[in-house]
């Protein structure tokens, strides 16, 4: 995958929120395995999770505007600042990147084209766990 800034999730608008939304599937960050159906968390959706927290975070800033205006969930937004942290330390991809401007703003940009996971199959796999999930729900509740 390469590198593009997009016009797509944007973090103040109702299309940007739809969107951002859309990055978990429909079970949200939750897988459930085994027989008792355990709930684990797949590291990708919680940081796309996370993300969203901090997205929706800085919205709410932007969109009250007052001095001093503060976050509406501080100690969750600390908790996902501290996750992107970690697992940018664990997953760092050392490529180098060129600057564009030599003086004064320098913005890097990616030029290499990094070699990524299937995470359509992660999300396929995702919502097959979470119908499952719902099936035997019901078949508990029956």
């Amino acid at each position: 995958m390469s590198h593009e800034d997009s016009v797509h999730y944007d973090f103040e608008t109702p299309i940007g929120d739809a969107e951002w939304n859309a990055t978990l599937p429909s079970g949200g960050v939750l897988l459930h395995l085994g027989p008792k159906l355990r709930p684990f968390s797949l590291s990708m959706f919680h940081q796309m999770r996370c993300l969203n927290i901090i997205r929706g975070g800085l919205a709410a800033l932007y969109a009250d505007g007052t001095p001093g205006a503060r976050l509406r969930q501080p100690n969750l937004t600390r908790h996902c600042m501290n996750y992107l942290r970690q697992m940018v330390l664990c997953r760092a991809d050392l490529r180098l990147e060129s600057v564009r401007a030599p003086r004064g703003y320098k913005l890097a940009t990616s030029e290499v084209t990094h070699a990524c996971q299937d995470w359509n199959a992660v999300y396929s796999a995702a919502e097959e766990n979470y119908a499952q999930y719902l099936i035997t729900l019901e078949e508990v509740d029956e």
